[in-house]
């Protein structure tokens, strides 16, 4: 998981050196005021680590 949060972030690093480049805006994206933290989860600990895995190997094929 840590490791997809650091390429999540060199996503984010390089998708807006590039709209910057180009001279476009950047997105807001979510803020702390579209969240509600005290709702309940949505999915289990195991759906994570599915998805994940799936999602790995998704990106090892290509």
């Amino acid at each position: 998981m840590e490791h997809a949060l650091e390429l999540s972030k060199q996503h984010v690093q390089v998708v807006t050196k590039i709209f910057n480049e180009e001279g476009h805006a950047i997105p807001q994206g979510f803020t702390e005021e579209d969240m509600n933290i005290n709702a309940p989860r949505l999915f289990s600990d195991e759906y994570f680590l599915f998805y994940s895995k799936h999602m790995t190997k998704g990106s090892l094929v290509t």
